[in-house]
């Protein structure tokens, strides 16, 4: 009984969990019209670059299509060579208003490249604020009236966002945007209303500079962890730095993925939150995959528990098909997809459930072509450089 009391438990969470992220999802983001005049001040939107994909056109283009009155988007890229250049030029002349600076980052990175080159954007930004965001990140024209809203009448210095996946063109870039719009931003969301409790992702956020420049000296002072988005924010918590979600949500695009960067990307992320708070890492693993755990109880033999095992499944089932239907509208809209979304849930499932076991075993991932040792809090050991120890520990 103990078992099928757990099963349906572990049912039950899912439910709740959705229930968040549907309930949320209604929040509407506000537009330009409800930040008062005399708070208007400029945004500079940062968005570090390396080997976009097909959708970086467009994909930057909806930042420059922003109803907010006053911004400037800077680029940061590697070297002039690099192929998005052209295309980085080329939307910016259809935007003559709009100021667009290309930084030059070079080869050369120090540990975190993202935070490098972020490094070295805010060297030349002019805004009050920093809008950091990823180059597969698609956006309404009203996020960033919304974010601003956000920080400028309720003096959050830093506001994140959830994520939906969406543009699925590969049986593992659906089960990836699936697990991103209902796991990953069912835990965002689910952790903030029960328990306000923050959990920063890099996608899209808006960073306050003066507060950022007060008490880190800028974003240097993250270079060390990998995990730099998560490490923002929770810093930012210990010192009691107001920070919050409006539920302004942001689409990451991702259409050409393989089960290989998909259990590669989930081991990585994975590794970096075993080293960050073992008691949340042990508790998802239980709590927020409860497939896997009801396919091992199916082998049980009790009827009951077999029958509980079944109800979770299916309820799991239905709580992610009602998602991808309402959250990832685009994707739902393609027949193949809804073909593929019963394959997809499994594969995505044991993916997941096996990511989770690496890091138990190794502390070691591959990122940008280098082999890391993940420390305390998400340290950067690169193999042929001394390990670095944590300055703060959380």
């Amino acid at each position: 009984m103990a078992v099928v009391f757990i099963s349906l438990f572990l049912a039950v969470s899912t439910f709740v969990v959705s229930l968040i992220f549907t309930s949320a999802f209604k929040k509407s983001s506000l537009g330009v019209e409800y930040i008062p005049k005399d708070m208007f001040t400029r945004v500079s939107i940062l968005k570090p670059v390396k080997n976009a994909d097909i959708h970086f056109e467009n994909n930057i283009r909806t930042f420059y299509q922003q109803d907010y009155p006053d911004f400037e988007v800077i680029f940061g890229l590697e070297t002039e060579s690099d192929p998005e250049v052209e295309i980085i030029t080329k939307v910016a002349l259809e935007f003559p208003s709009v100021k667009t600076v290309i930084v030059y980052t070079g080869t050369k990175k120090d540990l975190n490249p993202k935070v490098d080159n972020l490094v070295k954007m805010e060297q030349v930004a002019t805004g009050t604020h920093y809008w950091i965001a990823d180059a597969n990140v698609n956006v309404e024209k009203n996020v960033l009236s919304s974010l601003m809203h956000e920080s400028l009448t309720k003096d959050s210095k830093l506001v994140f966002c959830p994520i939906r996946g969406s543009g699925s063109g590969t049986m593992a870039s659906l089960a990836e945007n699936m697990h991103l719009s209902f796991t990953v931003s069912g835990l965002i969301i689910g952790a903030w209303t029960i328990a306000e409790r923050q959990i920063t992702v890099g996608k899209s956020m808006l960073v306050e500079k003066t507060t950022l420049e007060k008490y880190f000296g800028g974003f240097s002072y993250f270079l060390k962890y990998l995990a730099e988005d998560y490490m923002l924010g929770k810093k930012y918590e210990k010192r009691k730095i107001n920070i919050s979600t409006n539920y302004t949500w942001i689409t990451n695009i991702n259409s050409d993925a393989s089960f290989r960067s998909f259990f590669n990307r989930m081991t990585r992320w994975g590794t970096m939150r075993y080293h960050i708070d073992r008691k949340w890492y042990f508790a998802e693993m239980v709590f927020m995959n409860p497939t896997v755990v009801s396919i091992g109880l199916l082998f049980s033999g009790n009827a009951a528990i077999v029958q509980s095992s079944v109800f979770v499944i299916l309820f799991k089932i239905i709580c992610e098909f009602i998602n991808f239907r309402y959250v990832n509208k685009n994707d739902a809209k393609k027949f193949k997809n809804i073909v593929m979304f019963i394959p997809a849930f499994f594969a995505k499932e044991f993916t997941i459930a096996f990511s989770y076991l690496i890091p138990l075993f190794s502390r070691k991932v591959t990122w940008k072509g280098k082999k890391i040792k993940v420390g305390k809090n998400s340290i950067i050991n690169y193999e042929e450089m001394p390990e670095l120890t944590a300055l703060e520990e959380i």
